[in-house]
């Protein structure tokens, strides 16, 4: 039973570091728009953000639809808004790069 309780206690401690890590929030900060209006890469209006990364490579990050993005879908659907800071999880779904926002700022 020890053995069990011991194995039980071990797996739980080394999947929560890989769960955290995966879950961990980012702060991207670059231009956001509409993904159908301005960059014609969705069937419905949805918000992206577009980030340079150092190497001046451009990732386009869509937002996953919640409340948040929802909210701020206003201010750039049909225009560009420079300098807006999303924070959230990223995760890559295919090829897309996808955040899940919880706030969204605008300078």
């Amino acid at each position: 039973m020890k053995k069990l309780i011991s194995l039980v206690v071990i797996s739980a401690a080394l999947s929560v570091p890989a769960f955290s890590a995966a879950e961990a929030e980012q702060t991207l900060t670059g231009k956001a728009m509409c993904a159908k209006c301005e960059l014609k890469q969705a069937e419905k209006c949805t918000n992206a953000l577009q980030v340079t990364g150092k190497d001046g490579k451009i990732t386009t990050y869509v937002m996953a639809e919640n409340k948040v993005a929802k909210d701020f879908h206003g201010k750039v659907c049909k225009g560009t808004l420079d300098g807006v800071t999303v924070t959230g999880t990223v995760k890559k779904d295919g090829d897309k790069h996808v955040i899940t926002a919880s706030k969204i700022a605008a300078k």
